[in-house]
């Protein structure tokens, strides 16, 4: 017991000795009503009241509860040696002893001889209530075969009245302990976290919920020399669980159904009505975010009821990667964490390399306070861990908009298309960064000396070559005799080389890490190129300082892979400083600081800052125009950005002057096939909205064309459908619009999972169709799917859940649910206006809908209230 607690539970004893008991009753109430186990401390030593003074004055009290302390002394679960008997159990011996009570190992004789675990519950529990909720959970409990169950067989009460249960002995260590014991590195603990995962699950299918995960509740022993887990206690918290007199001890105390660091936020709160699969989901979220880092999410510092429910309730954990590095400070910390690190027989780097990305996102996901917003089952969790183990997109992922994707392979021109591209795809980047290298050496040539630049330049590049050679050649058929190789497979392999031969080489080997973060980024799995980003930063800080081209370059490129995660906030931080580096060392005009400004440009548009997105570009297409000249491609990518953001705002006359000039320009200027599929794809929405309909469309089909012959199953491509499906829609023709918004969406979920706000967007013009064509059941369906994808990858805090609230809203108004679309169509426009400004063209379309709601509901104020909101018309922004 922390110093704090004792102190004051020995101010409430000695001040309520000298009351009555009913003035005592009161007073415990108002002082510690708040707090059960302190309450329950105190009613414990004011039991025994003769003894109270000399236990809090002996120091006693610090080593636990006052429950546990009588039971040192003269209390009630282990006075003295352990009984000989336990109903018609004989008892061998004691396996050990927590919150719950004390647990014997036994032996059954009749009618069966076998052994067994007996669990002896401590007292202040209705014997008779508990015993009888085990029994209507017994029939559940005996449909449950599963090799990692520790079977439930019996229950009863001792000849105290004290109830015990029984059940199937295990031999074996804490699955933590284990892990820890046999050093099991990442992926070995996963495999063992994957087969806890299975017996959860088989018994969810059973219908039962554990309600009390934690590492001592799944013993792991070895069979064949194969660790296997088995899961105890399965029924006893069911049985256990509170009725609402009992709830304030056994939900909120935490020392009965188990630590609170394990308890999801709907348990830690007292509602057993909120327990569900998704409960036993979070216990393992917290299970595996253990197992994996050594720390759990929550350090909870405090006894106190309430400042532990609010730390569940409210603290967000940290990310396993950079919890795995937490320090409180002092020796004893220091060494615990290297003891945590050779248990798992790696280095604090390779650990958080490992864990950043996927597993951050997964953990999180199974961690969130919102039951909804978690996995749905333990199966959707375990999964996810699959498809990481087999390097496959995962449903846990921050997300971001396709758009952004397209402009950023656009930006980086890295061909997407996996398989033999792969190759190609590496070469062109490794091209990129030997151009970038060698610019980079003529500028640092001019401040040092000229013969060891170049020396070490020619060093790096032979280096970068000879490797680059020597990964691709598992490429070639003769060597990898007839295996496929994939790019995400070269790239590991490479990733894999750089880490283990690159050691000794720090120069080479941020220079390789930059690249493949790069190439991570452009196929698709960010969660592997922040953390090469991250190292190669780290590398290019140590070797040449803060403000270096060369840490300019890493600040960059870890911008673009925290870009493709949808972490924006920390995208935006690292492309600003690179910009900043850029413009102090090389002047003005120069391709890197093009790069950085127009990366900065398509996050700042991203995130709907258009007006400081609009100067970068338009400062980008005044560099292209020094550096290359009119005439340059360069110029077309830069007027073709420019009109992209002048859309966004709304300023349609510009965007269509600046898309079509590019258009021109991109058919005779050699520029490749997807960028003018991008210049198509934009100028056919603005085409679209000033209602130029039969100019637009053999924008959209000529755009969908290219993407689909030269990218395939593609977001980009996916965007073309949907795009096509909404104009056809906008003609009035919705059964023509319906298979191209169903492809989409089809090809959307594949890529990106179920999470993700282009399937929520998908989902809702999908809805918005059906609804066109009146059918209404399928149509509400897919909205309500909709603001699941959306509500789970973006918030309800961003403009998107409120464009598809909105579009819900109007469809249950035009049904004539006045009273269901009422709060919908007033909660979405405030979330427009929020995220998008009051005068955006998507925010007046809100209104508009709101003033016509309340004309048909006869409610005049209120359509003039909102009607006074309206701007006068302007042109409509894309959709």
């Amino acid at each position: 017991m922390n110093p704090e607690r004792y102190a004051r539970l020995k101010e409430l004893v000695l001040t309520a000795r000298k009351l009555s008991p009913e003035a005592r009753t009161a007073y415990l109430e108002r002082e510690a009503g708040a707090d059960p186990s302190l309450r329950r401390d105190a009613e414990d030593l004011l039991a025994g009241d003769a003894d109270a003074p000399d236990l809090l004055a002996s120091g006693l009290m610090a080593g636990g509860s006052a429950s546990e302390v009588f039971s040192r002394g003269s209390g009630s679960l282990r006075a003295g040696p352990p009984p000989e008997r336990i109903g018609p159990y004989h008892i061998v011996g004691i396996l050990g002893e927590g919150g719950m009570g004390v647990v014997y190992h036994a032996r059954q004789t009749e009618p069966i001889q076998r052994e067994v675990a007996l669990k002896l519950v401590r007292r202040g529990l209705d014997t008779e209530r508990v015993v009888a909720r085990f029994e209507s959970e017994r029939q559940a409990l005996a449909l449950m075969d599963h090799p990692g169950i520790a079977r439930v067989l019996d229950a009863g009460a001792d000849e105290r009245g004290l109830p015990y249960f029984v059940m199937e002995l295990v031999h074996g260590m804490p699955l933590v302990a284990y892990a820890d014991s046999r050093r099991l590195n990442l992926q070995g603990r996963l495999q063992l976290f994957l087969d806890v995962c299975r017996a959860v699950q088989h018994a969810h299918q059973k219908g039962i919920i554990h309600r009390d995960l934690k590492p001592s509740n799944v013993l792991v022993t070895e069979q064949d020399g194969k660790p296997q887990p088995k899961v105890i206690d399965f029924g006893i918290a069911k049985a256990l669980e509170e009725t609402a007199s009992e709830r304030s001890l056994l939900t909120q105390e935490g020392q009965i159904l188990g630590t609170p660091e394990y308890m999801s936020p709907e348990q830690a709160s007292g509602r057993p009505e909120g327990v569900d699969t998704r409960t036993d989901v979070y216990s393992l979220g917290v299970l595996l975010y253990e197992l994996l880092t050594g720390e759990r999410p929550y350090r909870l510092r405090t006894a106190a009821l309430r400042e532990i429910q609010q730390v569940i309730a409210e603290k967000e954990p940290d990310r396993p990667s950079i919890a795995v590095a937490r320090r409180d400070g002092g020796a004893s910390d220091s060494a615990g964490a290297d003891a945590r690190l050779a248990a798992r027989g790696t280095t604090l780097d390779r650990l958080r390399r490992q864990l950043a990305g996927d597993l951050d996102n997964i953990l999180l996901m199974s961690l969130r306070k919102e039951p909804d917003r978690r996995y749905s089952s333990v199966e959707q969790f375990a999964e996810d861990l699959r498809r990481h183990l087999d390097g496959l997109p995962v449903r846990a992922r921050k997300d971001t908009f396709t758009y952004r994707a397209g402009k950023f392979v656009r930006r980086n021109r890295v061909p997407v298309a996996a398989g033999a591209a792969a190759a190609l795809l590496l070469a062109a980047l490794a091209g990129i960064m030997a151009v970038q290298s060698a610019r980079i050496a003529q500028q640092r040539d001019r401040a040092l000396a000229a013969e060891s630049r170049a020396e070490q330049k020619a060093t790096t590049a032979r280096r970068v070559s000879d490797f680059l050679v020597d990964l691709f050649s598992v490429a070639d058929p003769q060597v990898a005799q007839g295996d496929t190789i994939s790019a995400r497979h070269l790239l590991d392999k490479g990733a894999e080389k750089i880490h283990r031969e690159l050691t000794g080489e720090p120069e080479i080997q941020a220079a390789l890490m930059t690249t493949m973060s790069r190439a991570y980024s452009g196929i698709g799995i960010p969660g592997r190129a922040v953390p090469l980003a991250d190292s190669a930063l780290a590398t290019r800080i140590r070797l040449h300082g803060e403000e270096s081209l060369e840490t300019a370059e890493s600040r960059v490129v870890l911008g673009a892979a925290h870009a493709s995660l949808g972490e924006m906030a920390e995208a935006e931080r690292a492309y600003r400083r690179g910009l900043e580096i850029r413009r102090k060392l090389l002047g003005p005009d120069h391709e890197l600081i093009v790069e950085a400004a127009s990366l900065l440009a398509l996050e700042l548009q991203t995130e709907a800052h258009f007006p400081e997105a609009e100067t970068l570009y338009r400062e980008v297409l005044a560099m292209m125009r020094r550096l290359h000249g009119e005439n340059a491609r360069e110029v077309t990518g830069a007027l073709s950005n420019l009109g992209g953001i002048c859309h966004a705002q709304g300023k349609i006359a510009e965007a269509d002057s600046l898309l079509t000039l590019a258009l021109a320009r991109a058919r005779t200027d050699g520029s490749p096939p997807i960028a003018l599929a991008d210049i198509l794809a934009e100028l056919a929405v603005v085409l679209k909205n000033q209602k130029r309909l039969d100019e637009a469309e053999p924008c959209y089909r000529e755009a969908l064309e290219i993407r689909e012959r030269i990218l395939g199953e593609h977001a980009l491509t996916a965007q073309s459908y949907n795009n096509l499906g909404v104009f056809l829609r906008t003609r009035g023709d919705e059964k023509a619009a319906l298979p191209h918004l169903r492809r989409a969406l089809e090809i959307y979920r594949r890529i990106k999972g179920e999470n993700h706000p282009d399937v929520a967007i998908a989902w809702t013009n999908l809805a918005r169709t059906l609804s066109a064509l009146k059918q209404d059941i399928e149509a509400e369906s897919t909205y309500l799917a909709a603001l699941r994808s959306a509500d789970n990858s973006v918030g309800r805090e961003y403009w998107v859940y409120s464009q598809i609230e909105h579009n819900y809203g109007a469809f249950l108004c035009d049904r004539r649910r006045y009273r269901e679309a009422e709060p919908l169509l007033l909660r979405s426009y405030e979330g427009l206006k929020k995220g998008l400004g009051s005068d955006a063209r998507r925010t007046q379309m809100a209104v508009e809908k709101i003033v016509d709601f309340y004309v048909k509901t006869g409610r005049p104020a209120q359509a003039s209230r909102y009607r006074a909101l309206l701007a006068p018309p302007t042109a409509a922004v894309k959709e």
